[in-house]
Protein backbone atom coordinates (compact mmCIF):
# COMPACT_ATOMS: atom_id res chain seq x y z
CA UNK A 1 0.00 0.00 0.00
CA UNK A 2 2.66 2.44 0.60
CA UNK A 3 4.47 2.77 -2.51
CA UNK A 4 1.10 2.18 -4.55
CA UNK A 5 -0.97 4.46 -2.96
CA UNK A 6 1.03 6.90 -1.17
CA UNK A 7 3.94 7.14 -3.82
CA UNK A 8 2.15 5.89 -6.69
CA UNK A 9 4.39 3.07 -7.58
CA UNK A 10 2.70 -0.03 -9.90
CA UNK A 11 3.65 -3.42 -9.45
CA UNK A 12 5.18 -4.92 -12.55
CA UNK A 13 6.32 -8.32 -11.52
CA UNK A 14 6.23 -10.78 -8.52
CA UNK A 15 8.08 -14.02 -8.28
CA UNK A 16 10.57 -16.10 -6.12
CA UNK A 17 11.22 -19.59 -5.64
CA UNK A 18 9.17 -22.86 -4.18
CA UNK A 19 6.60 -21.35 -5.18
CA UNK A 20 6.26 -18.44 -2.42
CA UNK A 21 6.15 -15.00 -3.46
CA UNK A 22 9.25 -13.35 -2.47
CA UNK A 23 10.01 -10.39 -4.85
CA UNK A 24 7.62 -8.05 -6.12
CA UNK A 25 8.79 -5.17 -8.53
CA UNK A 26 7.36 -1.56 -8.46
CA UNK A 27 7.91 1.02 -11.23
CA UNK A 28 7.76 4.99 -10.71
CA UNK A 29 4.43 6.47 -12.28
CA UNK A 30 6.55 8.78 -14.23
CA UNK A 31 9.62 6.74 -15.76
CA UNK A 32 11.16 3.55 -16.21
CA UNK A 33 13.11 3.44 -12.61
CA UNK A 34 11.98 0.52 -10.19
CA UNK A 35 12.03 -0.74 -6.89
CA UNK A 36 12.06 -4.69 -6.18
CA UNK A 37 10.45 -5.21 -2.74
CA UNK A 38 11.69 -8.01 -0.87
CA UNK A 39 9.58 -9.72 1.63
CA UNK A 40 9.98 -12.57 4.25
CA UNK A 41 7.90 -14.76 6.52
CA UNK A 42 10.42 -15.20 9.22
CA UNK A 43 13.06 -13.87 10.84
CA UNK A 44 16.02 -13.32 8.95
CA UNK A 45 20.01 -13.70 10.13
CA UNK A 46 22.12 -10.35 10.17
CA UNK A 47 24.22 -12.29 7.50
CA UNK A 48 20.75 -12.91 5.37
CA UNK A 49 19.71 -9.48 5.57
CA UNK A 50 22.73 -8.01 4.48
CA UNK A 51 22.59 -9.81 1.05
CA UNK A 52 18.95 -9.65 0.49
CA UNK A 53 18.82 -5.69 1.14
CA UNK A 54 21.04 -4.60 -1.50
CA UNK A 55 20.74 -1.38 -3.96
CA UNK A 56 20.70 -2.92 -8.02
CA UNK A 57 22.04 -1.64 -11.05
CA UNK A 58 21.40 -2.35 -14.53
CA UNK A 59 23.35 -2.62 -17.54
CA UNK A 60 23.62 -3.57 -20.73
CA UNK A 61 25.88 -6.50 -20.76
CA UNK A 62 26.63 -7.82 -17.46
CA UNK A 63 29.39 -10.44 -18.73
CA UNK A 64 31.48 -7.84 -20.24
CA UNK A 65 31.40 -5.40 -17.13
CA UNK A 66 32.31 -8.85 -14.77
CA UNK A 67 35.43 -8.81 -17.15
CA UNK A 68 36.02 -5.15 -17.00
CA UNK A 69 35.63 -5.34 -12.91
CA UNK A 70 38.28 -8.56 -12.85
CA UNK A 71 40.73 -6.54 -14.65
CA UNK A 72 40.60 -3.60 -11.59
CA UNK A 73 42.10 -3.96 -8.25
CA UNK A 74 39.79 -4.48 -5.56
CA UNK A 75 39.71 -2.82 -2.46
CA UNK A 76 40.44 -4.00 0.51
CA UNK A 77 37.66 -6.29 2.31
CA UNK A 78 35.89 -6.73 -1.27
CA UNK A 79 34.74 -9.65 -2.92
CA UNK A 80 35.69 -10.99 -6.56
CA UNK A 81 32.26 -10.13 -8.66
CA UNK A 82 30.04 -13.89 -8.62
CA UNK A 83 29.91 -15.61 -11.98
CA UNK A 84 27.16 -14.45 -14.58
CA UNK A 85 23.78 -16.53 -13.30
CA UNK A 86 20.74 -16.09 -14.92
CA UNK A 87 17.80 -15.62 -12.47
CA UNK A 88 14.26 -16.40 -12.10
CA UNK A 89 13.42 -13.14 -13.85
CA UNK A 90 15.14 -14.47 -16.87
CA UNK A 91 17.62 -11.84 -16.51
CA UNK A 92 21.76 -12.27 -16.20
CA UNK A 93 23.29 -10.96 -13.02
CA UNK A 94 26.16 -10.84 -10.78
CA UNK A 95 26.89 -9.88 -7.23
CA UNK A 96 29.54 -8.04 -5.49
CA UNK A 97 29.89 -7.12 -2.16
CA UNK A 98 31.56 -4.20 -0.75
CA UNK A 99 34.13 -3.90 2.12
CA UNK A 100 30.71 -3.78 4.73
CA UNK A 101 29.51 -7.21 3.43
CA UNK A 102 26.51 -4.97 1.12
CA UNK A 103 25.63 -6.95 -1.90
CA UNK A 104 25.90 -4.88 -5.16
CA UNK A 105 23.63 -6.49 -7.67
CA UNK A 106 24.42 -5.68 -11.17
CA UNK A 107 21.65 -7.06 -13.95
CA UNK A 108 20.84 -6.47 -17.55
CA UNK A 109 18.35 -4.47 -18.60
CA UNK A 110 16.68 -6.87 -20.24
CA UNK A 111 15.67 -11.03 -20.06
CA UNK A 112 18.08 -13.59 -22.24
CA UNK A 113 15.13 -14.42 -24.80
CA UNK A 114 13.93 -10.12 -24.72
CA UNK A 115 10.98 -11.33 -24.11
CA UNK A 116 9.16 -9.85 -20.35
CA UNK A 117 9.52 -11.83 -17.83
CA UNK A 118 6.83 -14.32 -16.79
CA UNK A 119 5.08 -13.15 -13.10
CA UNK A 120 3.84 -15.81 -10.70
CA UNK A 121 0.82 -15.61 -9.09
CA UNK A 122 0.23 -16.10 -5.49
CA UNK A 123 0.26 -14.31 -1.88
CA UNK A 124 3.46 -12.58 -1.16
CA UNK A 125 5.25 -13.71 2.20
CA UNK A 126 4.62 -11.35 5.10
CA UNK A 127 6.71 -11.36 8.07
CA UNK A 128 5.28 -9.19 11.25
CA UNK A 129 7.19 -9.28 14.71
Amino acid sequence: AFYEDLLGYHEIWRGGSNGAIQWVYYQLPEGQDCIEYLLYDRPQSVGQITAMNHICFEVDNVAALREALLKKRLPEGCRVPSDVVTGTNNIRQISLFNADGIRIEIMENHTVDGLPPTAQTGVPLKYIP
